[in-house]
C-alpha cells in the first residue's frame, strides 16, 4: 500500500471506524522540538513577587552581610518601634495644615548588643526639622533587642528611609487625582 499526503480524512475516517489501514509518511508529522525547563514553568505573576516581599522593604534595607539569617521578624519589631518613637518628632512643617513632603534617609549600624552606632544622614530632606525628627525617631528607639543569637557577624548595617506626606498613588502606581479638581467638589475658598 502506498500512503498518499492527503492523509488527514483517511485518519478522520479510520478513527470513525475504528479499522482502516491508515499511513502517512516521516515528514507529514511536525518533529517536535525539545523544551528547556524553564519553558515548562511560566513566571511567578508580578504581583505576587511584589507581595512576597517583607512590608518594611521599601523602608529599610538592609546594607551587611546576613549570613543566612532571616532578618524579617527583628526588623519588622524594630520599624515599629522607630516609627512610633518618630511620630513624637514628626515637626509642624509635615503636620497639618502645611503637610509639606519630603524623605530623610539614614544609615546606621545595630550593634550584636542593640546598641546603634555609626548613624548617619545620606540624604537630607529639604527641611532639616525633618531630619531632626528622623534623627529623633532613631536615637528615641536606641538601644534594640540584641541581634539574634545565630547571627555570628559584629553589627548589621541598615538605611531607613523616612517619608513625609508622601504623594498618594492609585492602583496603577499614578498619583491619585485631587478631589479639589473633581467638577463634582464643592467650591474651596482660597
Amino acid at each position: 500500500m502506498q500512503c498518499k499526503k492527503a492523509w488527514l480524512p483517511l485518519l478522520s475516517s479510520a478513527l470513525a471506524l475504528g479499522s482502516a489501514n491508515v499511513c502517512a509518511q516521516q515528514g507529514d508529522f511536525p518533529t517536535p522540538k525539545p523544551v528547556r525547563p524553564s519553558e515548562l514553568i511560566p513566571p511567578p505573576p508580578k504581583d505576587l513577587t511584589e507581595r512576597s516581599a517583607p512590608p518594611w522593604a521599601k523602608t529599610v534595607e538592609i546594607l551587611s552581610d546576613t549570613r543566612g539569617v532571616d532578618f524579617d521578624p527583628y526588623i519588622r519589631t524594630a520599624v515599629i518601634r522607630i516609627r512610633n518613637n518618630w511620630y513624637n518628632y514628626i515637626p509642624a512643617e509635615a503636620r497639618p495644615p502645611q503637610l509639606e513632603s519630603g524623605e530623610t534617609v539614614i544609615e546606621f549600624a545595630v550593634m550584636h548588643d542593640g546598641k546603634l552606632a555609626g548613624m548617619k544622614i545620606v540624604q537630607p530632606a529639604e527641611y532639616k526639622s525633618m531630619d531632626r525628627g528622623a534623627w529623633g525617631g532613631l536615637i528615641a528607639s536606641n538601644p534594640f533587642p540584641p541581634l539574634p543569637k545565630e547571627f555570628k557577624g559584629n553589627y548589621l548595617k541598615l538605611r531607613m528611609h523616612f517619608f513625609y506626606n508622601p504623594p498618594k498613588e492609585d492602583k496603577k502606581g499614578q498619583a491619585a487625582p485631587n478631589p479639589a479638581d473633581s467638577k463634582d467638589a464643592p467650591a474651596v475658598p482660597h
